[in-house]
């Protein structure tokens, strides 16, 4: 691999296998890395075999089966680089033997650690603005947020007119204000949605613009909605 990389790239299940040898080669194309998984001795063991001068390595011990391992491992991330520009899945379980003897833990430890934890890792890491320039008439980029309750909704679309109008974006259109579900922003060259999160889930709005590239945002983790807090709730 001899083409160069910037940025810094979060490897779960770095401890080895699969996971080792993406950060490995990610290393030597000169990412840096945050690698992580459940044992700690074994992370250091990859450290120290991938240590490259081109790329600066973080080690964070990390169970993704739970909701404290995820938010510990992004505020961790958030603190050691401020981005993540690379987001590998690695980590995994597997579960072996036959129906009979399999019990409803195993069930949910595959659950929790090969789907949950990559879904909630990747909500959580990427927040949303997507890049429509060329693939829109009416805007260039669209953002979508989310909050936890209607007057956090509220709250947060009325700060963010503020704040665009202090810094010169006119306010070109507003809708569903006031009924804290969603609001849409236009300022002309950007439509900012804000959605109550179990509202966000229905209207789709990345997947309607699936080819759109997203571009990262530096959000701190105290401000960011974790998939677990937002899932239940009456619409």
């Amino acid at each position: 691999m001899s083409a160069s990389l910037t940025g810094v790239a979060l490897v779960t299940g770095a401890s080895g296998g699969t996971g080792r040898a993406v950060a490995r080669a990610l290393a030597e194309r000169g990412m840096g890395l945050c690698l992580t998984g459940r044992d700690a001795g074994r992370l250091q063991d990859s450290a120290r075999e991938i240590r490259s001068p081109a790329a600066r390595i973080v080690v964070r011990q990390a169970d993704l089966s739970t909701d404290g391992g995820i938010r510990g491992l992004v505020e961790d991330v958030s603190t050691d680089f401020g981005r993540i520009d690379v987001l590998v899945h690695a980590a995994g379980t597997l579960c072996l033997g036959n129906v009979e003897a399999a019990g409803w833990e195993d069930l949910d430890e595959q659950y929790r650690v090969n789907l949950r934890a990559p879904f909630l890792l990747t909500k959580a890491l990427l927040p949303m603005l997507l890049d429509v320039s060329g693939r829109a008439t009416y805007t260039d980029f669209i953002g979508v947020v989310s909050g936890r309750s209607d007057r956090q909704v509220d709250a947060i679309a009325e700060n963010v007119r503020e704040v665009m109008e202090r810094r010169g974006w006119r306010l070109l259109g507003r809708e569903g204000s006031g009924n804290g579900r969603w609001t849409l922003l236009d300022f002309g060259d950007v439509v900012l949605h804000v959605f109550y999160h179990p509202v966000r889930e229905i209207y789709d709005i990345e997947g309607l613009w699936i080819d759109a590239p997203r571009i990262q945002l530096a959000v701190p983790p105290e401000a960011q909605l974790y998939q677990s807090d937002a899932l239940y709730g009456t619409l």
